[in-house]
């Protein structure tokens, strides 16, 4: 019977959990992700004490770089997905404190005060 700690096992672990995050990025299922960073930082660890890779594990090494690399190009989107929600929030909020209109003389006034209002704005599904 192999270890289970050895290090193909521990390989054999890493690219499953790194489709794991993989899965877990493509959904937005975001909030899994502190789980499985203390998971993959569990088993870099565990890997880091087995003896030196043999030339068996270099294949299952390859594996786990591109599943990195592919698993950080969606780590990034997310993140670029949650920052322009975060934009789109702010200008909402702004929008909601009120709109500023100008006089003739260049002085900045709320909207209500210059005597004009906005349409209301209705979602659309």
């Amino acid at each position: 019977m192999a270890d289970p700690t050895g290090r193909a096992a521990l390989l054999a672990r890493f690219l499953d959990l790194m489709q794991e995050i993989r899965l877990a990025l493509k959904a937005g299922d975001l909030d899994r992700l502190p789980d499985l960073t203390q998971r993959q930082q569990a088993l870099s660890e565990a890997l880091q004490a087995q003896p030196g890779a043999g030339p068996a594990d270099a294949a299952r090494m390859e594996q786990l770089a591109r599943a990195a690399a592919r698993n950080a190009v969606l780590l990034k989107a997310a993140g670029r997905g949650i920052a322009a929600a975060g934009r789109r929030h702010r200008e909402r909020l702004n929008m909601l404190a009120g709109v500023r209109t100008y006089d003739r003389d260049g002085r900045a006034q709320p909207l209500a005060a210059s005597g004009h209002s906005l349409p209301a704005l209705n979602r659309r599904s």
